[in-house]
């Protein structure tokens, strides 16, 4: 009997424990919010439509993107024990998020310039294989549009990942090709055709690598040749050195907008820097004595120019006025061989002696004797009284 109640007593508690006392935990709701530069994809993880199925084709990925900014993450029960009230709660769908930020990336040997610490320079050689390194700058993001593809090609990572990995890759292999094509003095004037080509794939080069003009019969020939990788058959997969980064990362999901250098060439042997920099400094040289014997010559003509302008400006005065004397002597002349000209003469005296005259008649008198004009009598003669 003892045990009878015992077993009962043990029964009733197991019926209590399974009617009130065992109870699943509390579903409690999670919500995830999305940035204004992000886009989401809520991608179911289980069932035939899971996670697997979902990330096999950029199409599905687009069927999952959200465009609310909130999302609720849906869960179910998951029953670990024999009792119902042992298990949790699994989310039953993963909310992924793309970040479309732009973001700039400069690759420099300079471990102190570039972003980032470590040095990220191009290296390649040039055809008759001097070693350099050259710096280039990239931006890209990742538009609204191709979010999904972009999830599809590189869903576990970062784009500024993706940049410092791929998309530097992508600028080696091609500035690579385009070195391997002329020799370093004829390379230092191509930089141009390095960006071009980066941005939009290899063409056939413009020059030998000796700087002679290319002709069929230089192109044929291995040493001369255009270094092309032709397109993949998968167009899908495509060619970066074929297409350029711009077209090749678009089918990736990444809008390429910039492209650039960032320095100049940096040598393995410090020595050829200093070469160059020897010969320009020695040429800029050049250019101030020949700048500066050019002046001078500018100088001394100016002086000339100035002193001849004088000369002339002297000659014409004397001249002029050699020509006025001789035209004032000349009517000189021939005045006095008329009679006007003492008439207007004496006329002229008596027009001074008048200015001159004070009211008072003579005091004295000279009288010229004879015809020799000697004065021989000096007479006074008494002042006349006004009345």
């Amino acid at each position: 009997m003892k045990n009878l109640v015992i077993g009962f007593m043990l029964s009733m508690a197991v019926v209590t424990f399974m009617l009130g006392g065992c109870r699943r935990s509390y579903d409690t709701p999670e919500y995830k919010e999305i940035k204004n530069n992000e886009t989401g994809f809520v991608v179911p993880l289980e069932g035939a439509t899971g996670d697997q199925a979902k990330l096999k084709s950029v199409d599905l990925l687009k069927v999952s993107q959200v465009a609310t900014k909130r999302v609720q993450i849906m869960h179910r029960w998951n029953q670990t024990g024999r009792w119902d009230c042992e298990g949790g709660w699994l989310a039953s769908v993963k909310l992924i998020t793309v970040d479309r930020t732009p973001v700039t990336v400069e690759w420099t040997a300079d471990v102190n310039s570039g972003t980032s610490k470590v040095n990220q320079g191009i290296w390649v050689e040039s055809y008759d294989s001097v070693g350099f390194s050259t710096g280039f700058n990239c931006t890209g993001f990742v538009s609204e549009d191709d979010a999904a593809t972009y999830l599809y090609y590189y869903p576990e990572k970062s784009l500024k990942d993706v940049m410092d990995t791929e998309v530097r890759g992508a600028f080696q292999a091609i500035t690579s090709q385009v070195a391997l094509r002329y020799k370093m003095d004829i390379l230092r004037g191509y930089k141009q055709e390095i960006i071009d080509s980066i941005r939009y794939g290899l063409k056939p080069p413009l020059v030998n690598p000796d700087g002679t003009a290319v002709t069929a019969q230089s192109s044929t020939q291995p040493a001369y040749k255009a270094v092309i990788a032709q397109p993949s058959t998968n167009p899908a997969i495509g060619d970066v050195c074929a297409e350029g980064v711009i077209s090749f990362f678009k089918k990736r999901g990444i809008t390429i907008t910039t492209v650039g250098n960032s320095g100049g060439f940096t040598y393995e042997n410090k020595d050829i820097q200093k070469a160059i920099d020897d010969v320009f400094i020695a040429q800029q040289k050049k250019n101030i004595n020949a700048a500066l014997l050019e002046a001078q010559k500018d100088a001394n003509a100016k002086i000339t120019s100035e002193a001849t302008a004088l000369a002339t400006a002297a000659t014409s005065k004397a001249e002029g006025e050699a020509g006025a004397i001789r035209v004032i002597a000349k009517a000189a002349a021939e005045a006095q061989s008329n009679p006007m000209f003492y008439q207007l003469k004496l006329i002229e005296v008596q027009a001074k002696q008048i200015e001159k005259w004070n009211g008072q008649f003579p005091t004295n008198y000279m009288s010229m004797g004879g015809t020799s004009g000697i004065p021989n009598m000096l007479i006074n003669i008494a002042s006349q009284q006004t009345k």
